[in-house]
């Protein structure tokens, strides 16, 4: 039997051995009447297993984007009991404030272009042999050398997190709600991810609600909490409001965020935003129609920045005041037992199960959405690119090449998270979070702004992305090079996005230009903002041109009141949270007020299509 991060040994009582059963009963029960429905209908297709038919709603878009990226409580309040609020906007809030808004902005050109996949975008804005040979190989080398990876760090995540509370083997716990999550995802592809998801977020939600509500009648209240918190760490610890102070760098420790790193995550969000290669923009391509895929967005951003961190928030205020800052037991505790902790101590029978359902809910949400994101692309990209075309694949056999793919990455995956990484850290957090695209950025936003990119400027960041970014961050030791984790975030940032950025632009102006067809029949289609003068005088008239550049900066200006309706969101939280009461009603009046505008903004974009078909957003592309 295992020891719990108390020291003790791991017992479940009755209650919680059966609410964990029924758990995975429902979710059983959920995925079998989801592909029974797909076979009743016989609905059955690639595209079905991969894009849902095109047919999500925007609110489930929503819900399932963020079921996605939640989960790993534990780390959460890690996060938050090192370095409190300025440890979750060193996280995650500053660049999400902008990541995540501007994400509406770009659905509506993803969704436009009406792509089979992410991949599909090299094609259309590239074309010819060079771009169909490295949709293939993006694909392989993104599936299995980077979406891997990422399913390989949930993986060690949740063995990390959940095998000292269930007392199980981290093998026999990936075996058991691994092997689930692979089966349900197998069985029909994104719709049952995507329903799925809406359960998995509704446990994974009531139990922080619940979670964070035992803990406050144990800590005496909100005030209570306050009060100690402030006496054991200071009052600099309670700041809702980044950067934090150069005094208190040691105090934040890994999490710290200076001036220089603020201005660096505000850029990785403004950037980050129109990269292709995220589960977000799968489901995306998935939404019945550029409104769906906007507004699934808008969703998201919402139940992101303020939903799921509410909860989070609360229970890490009541962590620094529950628990000691160093420890004293006889059992150090590694960077994920602050929860673990919390929960063994305070959480009754039936209580604590239905606590651990809600954290296995977060991870394989995560992982289903991962697992399909991953499958999808090697279905559209590989499959029937390069293997068998479409045309002359059966529904039947696309789904179930889709299904070994799935298989494929899931394996991948495993191999990653026994062979790379030993322990989950803070140097991972943030490397996982904020570093790994960093020599890729500039390609994400100037494929949309700049007509000059071409294929070779592609290849060459892609290629070196994630390796460069890795030896950067973590270092060579044997080769004398310095890990930057150790460093400001704000220097591994100029070193990787200065590189990537210089790299791309060199190899771009000394190899040709794309096609004047190709740019041509790409901007008829997306109708991008930015820099295209010499294509757009070669395709639009004179009556449409002045309509695309007013429907750009509408949309531009929408994306930006978004970020600032996100700013005003978060911030008026974390004040009402620390019980300054004027600071967050304030906030959260400006946020309304946004709220209002962004709403209009939105509903006028997506009406905004105009009757010609080279504006048209639901313009099928020619095969």
């Amino acid at each position: 039997m295992l020891e719990g991060p108390l020291g003790g040994p791991v017992r479940l009582h009755g209650a919680d051995v059966a609410a964990i059963a029924a758990y995975l009963l429902c979710c059983v029960a959920l995925a079998v009447w989801i592909g029974w429905r797909r076979t009743a209908r016989r609905s059955e297709s690639g595209e079905g297993y991969a894009l849902a038919d095109r047919r999500l709603p925007w609110w489930l878009i929503g819900i399932a984007d963020v079921a996605t990226g939640d989960g790993a409580d534990a780390f959460w309040v890690h996060i938050f009991f090192v370095a409190g609020f300025i440890g979750f906007h060193r996280f995650y809030w500053v660049a999400a404030i902008f990541s995540l808004p501007l994400a509406v902005f770009w659905a509506r050109y993803f969704r436009r272009l009406h792509l089979a996949s992410p991949g599909h975008l090299f094609e259309v804005r590239y074309g010819g042999a060079p771009a169909r040979g490295f949709r293939v190989f993006s694909a392989l080398y993104g599936v299995l050398c980077g979406q891997a990876i990422l399913i390989g760090y949930v993986l060690r995540g949740f063995a990390q997190s959940l095998s000292p509370l269930l007392g199980w083997s981290p093998s026999l716990l990936l075996l058991v709600f691994g092997g689930l999550t692979l089966a349900y995802t197998l069985l029909s592809g994104l719709w049952a991810v995507a329903y799925m998801d809406l359960l998995q977020f509704a446990l994974v939600m009531a139990g922080r609600f619940a979670l964070a509500a035992l803990l406050l009648h144990v800590a005496g209240g909100l005030p209570a909490v306050l009060a100690t918190v402030e006496r054991v760490r200071g009052a600099a610890f309670l700041s809702p409001y980044p950067p934090s102070p150069a005094v208190d760098a040691a105090r934040f420790g890994e999490f710290a965020l200076d001036p220089m790193s603020l201005f660096a995550l505000a850029l990785f969000g403004l950037w980050s935003a129109a990269n292709h290669q995220q589960p977000a923009v799968q489901k995306t391509l998935a939404a019945r129609d550029e409104r769906h895929a906007a507004l699934g967005q808008l969703f998201n951003t919402v139940l992101s920045l303020a939903v799921r961190t509410l909860p989070l928030a609360l229970i890490g205020l009541c962590a620094v005041a529950l628990l000691p800052t160093t420890p004293t037991a006889s059992v150090v505790p590694t960077d994920t037992d602050q929860w673990a902790t919390l929960v063994r101590r305070h959480a009754p029978a039936g209580l604590y199960g239905f606590l651990l359902i809600g954290i296995i809910a977060g991870y394989t949400s995560t992982l289903a959405g991962l697992l399909n994101f991953g499958a999808s692309t090697l279905l559209n990209d590989v499959y029937l690119r390069a293997i068998r075309p479409a045309a002359s694949a059966s529904p039947r056999e696309q789904v179930w090449a889709a299904r070994l793919f799935t298989l494929l990455v899931a394996v991948v995956g495993n191999l990653w998270a026994w062979l790379l990484m030993e322990q989950i850290d803070a140097a991972w957090i943030n490397f996982m979070n904020s570093v790994v695209l960093l020599f890729v950025l500039p390609v994400s936003l100037l494929r949309w702004l700049w007509w000059r990119l071409n294929i070779y400027g592609e290849l060459v960041s892609f290629v070196m992305g994630f390796p460069l970014a890795y030896f950067v961050w973590f270092g060579v030791p044997l080769l004398g090079v310095p890990a930057f984790k150790d460093q400001p975030y704000w220097q591994a940032f100029l070193v990787l996005f200065g590189l990537g950025l210089s790299l791309t632009l060199l190899v771009t102006l000394l190899t040709p230009a794309e096609r004047p067809e190709t740019l041509a029949s790409f901007y008829r289609r997306a109708r991008p903002p930015g820099l295209w003068g010499p294509v757009a005088g070669d395709v639009a008239d004179a009556a449409s041109e002045p309509m695309r550049h007013a429907r750009s900066l509408r949309e531009a200006a929408s994306g930006l009141y978004t970020c600032a309706f996100a700013a005003a969101l978060v911030l008026g939280m974390s004040a009402l949270l620390l019980m300054r009461w004027l600071e967050g009603g304030l906030f959260l009046l400006v946020a309304l007020a946004l709220s209002s505008r962004v709403l209009r903004e939105s509903s006028a974009a997506a009406s905004g299509l105009v009757a010609t078909p080279s504006l048209r957003s639901d313009v099928k592309p020619a095969a």
